[in-house]
């Protein structure tokens, strides 16, 4: 087996080197034989225990490992990982390392004390995660004080998650406070559920701001004049008290359930706000009294309980709101609503809309799902939604019709799915007079639908048409098929009992057809290959492709995917990236209530990707311009990949890793 010993023979290493399972690490003198500090070359260093419970050395002696570790002072990026020492060796934030840019520290749940990484004049990003042993962040955290000394004069982005003992933050100075952090633009503190108080007031570069998960903190909110983004989940409402609202473009806020209106600063007219999303906040019943901001564009509302609509945002979505009834608006805004998009979602006691309609001119998309209660669309929507484009209905069993005066003639597509009673008064929806809808869509199990579409159902200008779950159906209708003269696309699913097809066949402007009348029930499992989205990377496409399953109402998926980094993430509902947050919490949204399950596949050149990635994720930032310029190690990897052979496959091959297994 390898010994740690070894890596001193490589006297040119450079770049990049991981060396895991450190708990196997007999002794502090073969860490020194390792000769770190020797290698000039290397910038990017990762110390992984793997586990910090069954280290064969105490946890007195691991410190002394670690400082037998020390790397040369070149080094820009360190991570450690399980570390299982009370304290760390001082070298990590000797001010020797002046080109340290970022430090990872995870899960070393027994440290009790932090180092003072304040006096590493060059290092921007620090990630604290994992320290369960901390009870206090105090004086020492920042180092000692001169005065020409700042305290995290480079710092950009500071996070602090999964420390469950956390009390206080002792800040830096009371009179000279504000030296500290004078360019950190963004601050997470996730998962302290004792913190009750200490955040630095006086940060002048803070742009985003995320507190998760600390219901006890009742401290002031850091003030600064750059501050746009704020997110606050499962957090005490005395925080809102001193909200900078003025300043914020973007607020999210989570599991505050005594949240009953909104701060006045926040949704006053002058202010820059631009998205609101508000999540299970159920005593929620007032989002604005004196006026709201004329640049808010978007407002998410789930599991809530508002009491009107307003009047001037671009996006609308209202979601899992139990209390709501009916969707009014307030005397003071009499205008037509400004909203391109309104999607209303799982509110089982939504009933109806205005009496006097839902007036939005410029409203092309218009979503209801899941609304068990709700009888009618609004009325007069020819006059008061001339805009629209897309209407998709779903799961509303009691929805008997579209609303007095029917549909816009401006409607290019119709979705109707799970909506029986709406589906049986189809011979008076009217459509035959839109003659701009190109796409109809309809699912459901009506028992009298028997032949479909009937005659003057819909309009010729119809280009595709999806029928799918009516268990009773036995034929297409000839009569109603005919007049169809721009029909290209027509797809038949879970019909069993369809039986005849058009005995003059189809039109021939018909280019698809797929008609599968197979009794299976509907849509049971969807696949969702990541191969088929052409996005970056699979949490991105994975909320692509469930933004559609949500879509379509499906509710349990077969996810098969190629990377199994992200697989084992979804496993563990935890997220291995940290800038791949914003796509991992609305997929973790997405995916609530449904029922899942992973597969992986493998594909060509799989093994290089995942490689390429860690090496992405640890920061490498390098190009390489001819094949031949590559690494060894991923040259060989296309070898074994272009072979294709099967025995080969599953290896696991990482870039100058060093395993100590059993050592």
């Amino acid at each position: 087996m390898p010994n740690i010993g070894e890596l001193g023979k490589l006297e040119y290493i450079g770049g990049n080197l991981s060396i895991e399972n450190l708990q196997n690490v007999k002794s502090p003198a073969d860490a020194l034989d390792a000769r770190l500090k020797d290698k000039k070359h290397l910038e990017d260093l990762t110390l992984d225990y793997l586990d910090n419970t069954s280290s064969n050395i105490s946890k007195s002696d691991q410190i002394t490992v670690l400082k037998s570790l020390k790397p040369h002072t070149n080094l820009k990026s360190l991570r450690i990982n399980k570390y299982g020492g009370k304290s760390f060796p001082d070298w990590i934030t000797h001010h020797s390392f002046s080109k340290i840019e970022s430090i990872y520290l995870y899960d070393c749940k027994y440290c009790h004390i932090l180092p003072s990484f304040g006096q590493l004049h060059a290092l921007e990003s620090l990630y604290i995660i994992g320290f369960h042993g901390i009870a206090s962040v105090g004086k020492e955290f920042y180092g000692s004080y001169s005065s020409t000394f700042k305290p995290f004069e480079a710092l950009k982005v500071l996070r602090f998650e999964d420390m469950p003992d956390w009390e206080n933050w002792l800040c830096f100075d009371s009179e000279n406070e504000g030296e500290a952090f004078p360019h950190l633009a963004e601050l997470y503190i996730v998962n302290c559920p004792k913190l009750t108080g200490g955040l630095p007031i006086h940060l002048p570069s803070l742009a985003r701001l995320k507190i998760v998960e600390c219901s006890q903190l009742e401290a002031s909110l850091p003030r600064s004049p750059t501050l746009c983004q704020l997110k606050l989940t499962n957090f005490n409402e005395v925080l809102l008290n001193e909200l900078p609202s003025r300043l914020l473009q973007k607020v999210v806020l989570e599991g505050c359930a005594v949240l009953r209106s909104l701060s006045e600063g926040m949704m006053d007219s002058s202010s820059p706000l631009q998205e609101l999303e508000i999540y299970g906040c159920s005593s929620l019943m007032l989002l604005f009294e004196d006026g709201l901001s004329s640049t808010l564009e978007t407002l998410k509302i789930s599991n809530c309980a508002p009491a009107n609509l307003i009047a001037e945002i671009n996006i609308i979505t209202v979601k899992g709101c139990e209390n709501l009834e009916s969707l009014t608006y307030s005397e003071q805004h009499e205008t037509d609503s400004a909203a391109s998009t309104i999607r209303i979602q799982k509110c089982p006691n939504f009933v109806s809309f205005s009496d006097e309609g839902l007036r939005a001119q410029n409203l092309k998309t218009f979503e209801i799902n899941g609304c068990g209660s709700l009888r009618s669309l609004p009325d007069k929507m020819h006059l008061l939604l001339p805009s629209l484009e897309s209407l998709f209905i779903s799961m509303c069993p009691m929805l008997q019709s579209f609303g007095e005066g029917g549909l816009s003639t401006n409607l290019k597509s119709i979705s109707i799915l799970d909506c029986d009673k709406l589906v049986a008064s189809r011979t008076t929806w009217g459509l035959q007079k839109l003659l701009s809808l190109q796409e109809f869509y309809i699912h459901g199990k009506c028992k009298d639908v028997e032949s479909f579409p009937e005659p003057a159902l819909l309009p010729m200008t119809i280009t595709s048409l999806t029928i799918s779950g009516f268990s009773n159906m036995t034929s297409l209708d000839n009569l109603g098929l005919q007049h169809f003269t721009s029909l290209k696309t027509m797809r038949i699913y879970d019909c069993p009992n369809l039986k005849f097809l058009p005995k003059d066949g189809f039109h021939a402007s018909i280019s698809s057809l797929d008609c599968s009348p197979v009794n299976r029930p509907h849509v049971p499992f969807s696949k969702i290959d990541e191969v088929f989205v052409k996005i970056a990377t699979p949490p991105q496409s994975l909320v692509q492709g469930m933004r559609i399953v949500r879509f379509l109402g499906i509710q349990n998926i077969e996810i098969e995917m190629d990377s199994k980094i992200v697989i084992e993430w979804m496993k563990k509902k935890r997220c291995g990236l940290w800038y791949l947050e914003d796509y991992w919490e609305e997929l973790m949204q997405l995916c609530e209530g449904l029922n899942y399950i992973f597969g992986h596949v493998y594909r060509q050149c799989n093994s290089l990707a995942d490689s390429l990635a860690r090496l992405g994720a640890s920061g490498l930032n390098q190009t390489w311009n001819d094949s031949s310029d590559l690494p060894p190690v991923i040259r060989g990897i296309l070898r074994l990949d272009n072979s294709g052979l099967l025995s080969l496959r599953p290896m696991e091959i990482s870039h100058l890793r060093t395993c100590l297994d059993g050592v």
